[in-house]
């Protein structure tokens, strides 16, 4: 088909790029790795991002900037998205896939060049089958360390050291933080199955210093107000707890009725005070209840009928997170959890069941002073798999940054008890381009093609660090105390190969609008 008849399937303004287009997918990624190889590794520099409203971040996560950078150039992009990956499945090594993945893409497009003959699916193919070669090469490098305390120590220093809150991990503090809430929920869970996402809250406190952050094992901090009219003791041991997911007000037990008669007001409330009293109160107390906690609000008088009771009322804050299938919010899942209680009350009949209480070892109470609101602090460590982390910091921006490099931490550490060794040890290769070095002289070696590409590929690591350290190659290599986790290493190479598979295999572009600028 001629290139006017093709022009006719698009509307007016379309470009189609066939001619030359690993050139001009390769020049557009280069443009994104460029911007962000200043962000690898512990000496890397920050980037400020501004948004469309003027809104400021800086940071020197890798991921978090490429997901800030507005790009609108197709392959780039598709490079971008698939890089995630990397972040959402290990947490870490984002900025690395991003690096190899160009470099992959050049050295390709200069072997292309070389033997015209060569189809780039079928290179495609061989890179693919290296990276079988690869794996069998990886724990050659790494070394076995059994202590899953020490090798996890190690893993959060070399990850929290990139990042720009590595100034607070002094004396590897939040490594610490970090390898005690990952030790705790794999305690329960024999089978490394623990899922972050449910086992583990995040608590962020600003206007206190990062020093004061902890981990609360077994347990859960949640933000409650307090509207009791008896006294709430500071802690409290030994309590027998109950979660209330009904909204609880007249309308439940009286009808509207229209007051005629001043009389008739007062048995409509005595009316109500025993119904409270029948369905509501009396079944707590009836399993010795001590404490109430609602996520939804409760009728002022029901509170002071379960005061008079001694059970003190709870009520959390308004919560948006709702398990779609319960109908409950995942925060109140989380604590029932670490209460361990079986059900939640959503009904007036609920109260009458047997499996709506939970025995909690401590509960402490930090009233706020400036309003009803206060922190609940519920542990239940012995018995209980669920982690509570605590951030504290000087500013919302840096508790953020704090969370991000955390998180990242946390991923990494499970996906590697998750992929370990059949021999159920963690592997651990140097850092600092250690790894990639001695990878690609192994490469070398193996005298193919693709193995040649991967080797000169895998160099662009250890070079980017040593222009970030304004440092010989010789004193990165030495710094061989950083350890890394060979299971991430392996997932980035991986992940860089299928990303640069993926984008050799574009063979056009359609392009509504040429932009001169791919990266605003």
């Amino acid at each position: 088909m001629s290139k006017e008849h093709t022009q006719q399937l698009f509307r007016k303004g379309t470009t189609l790029i066939t001619h030359d287009i690993i050139s001009h997918n390769v020049r557009a990624i280069s443009d994104v790795t460029d911007k962000i190889q200043s962000s690898l590794g512990p000496s890397s520099m920050s980037k400020m991002l501004v948004d469309a409203f003027g809104g400021i971040v800086v940071t020197s996560d890798g991921s978090k900037i490429l997901q800030e950078m507005q790009i609108t150039h197709p392959a780039a992009k598709l490079m971008v998205e698939m890089s995630q990956v990397q972040d959402k499945i290990v947490g870490d090594g984002t900025t690395s896939v991003v690096l190899l993945c160009g470099e992959i893409l050049q050295q390709c497009q200069a072997h292309l060049e070389n033997r015209s003959s060569l189809h780039r699916n079928k290179l495609c193919v061989k890179l693919k089958r290296e990276f079988i070669t690869i794996k069998k090469l990886i724990p050659k490098l790494y070394e076995k360390v059994e202590d899953d305390q020490n090798a996890l120590l190690k893993l959060t220093e070399s990850t929290l050291s990139t990042k720009l809150i590595s100034k607070f991990n002094t004396e590897g503090a939040l490594s610490k933080l970090v390898v005690k809430a990952i030790s705790h929920m794999h305690n329960f869970d024999k089978d490394h199955t623990v899922s972050i996402k449910n086992d583990l809250r995040i608590v962020k406190i600003v206007h206190q210093s990062v020093q004061q952050s902890k981990t609360l094992c077994g347990g859960c901090v949640i933000r409650a107000e307090s509207n009791n009219s008896i006294q709430v003791p500071s802690k409290m041991q030994n309590v027998n707890v109950c979660i209330n997911n009904l909204l609880i007000k007249a309308s439940l037990f009286v009808k509207e009725t229209i007051i005629k008669d001043p009389k008739q007001l007062v048995l409509i409330e005595d009316q109500l005070l025993s119904c409270y009293l029948r369905h509501i109160v009396e079944p707590l107390v009836h399993k010795n209840i001590n404490l109430l906690i609602s996520s939804k609000k409760i009728d002022k008088r029901c509170v002071e009928l379960l005061n008079d009771r001694n059970i003190i009322v709870m009520e959390l804050e308004s919560l948006q997170d709702l398990d779609p299938s319960s109908g409950i919010d995942n925060d109140v899942m989380f604590i029932r959890d670490c209460c361990k209680i079986g059900f939640i009350c959503s009904s007036v009949a609920d109260f009458t069941k047997d499996e709506i209480s939970g025995v909690v070892n401590t509960i402490q109470w930090f009233p706020s002073k400036h309003d009803s609101f206060g922190r609940l602090h519920i542990s239940n460590r012995n018995s209980c798999e669920k982690v509570t982390l605590i951030l504290r910091g000087p500013s919302a921006e840096i508790i953020k940054e704090l969370e991000i490099a955390m998180n990242d931490a946390l991923c990494l550490c499970t996906y590697v008890l998750r992929t370990r060794s059949e021999s159920d040890v963690i592997g651990l290769v140097s850092g600092s381009g250690v790894f990639e070095s001695k990878l690609s002289e192994l490469l070398e070696q193996e005298e193919t093609e693709t193995s040649k590409i991967l080797s000169k590929a895998l160099m662009i690591i250890p070079n980017t660090l040593k222009r970030n350290l304004f440092q010989s190659q010789s004193i990165v290599s030495d710094q061989s105390c950083i350890l890394e986790a060979a299971a991430s290493k392996e997932s980035m190479i991986k992940i860089a190969i299928d990303m640069a598979c993926e984008i050799l295999k574009l063979d056009c572009l359609v392009l509504e609008q040429l932009r001169e600028r791919y990266i605003k």
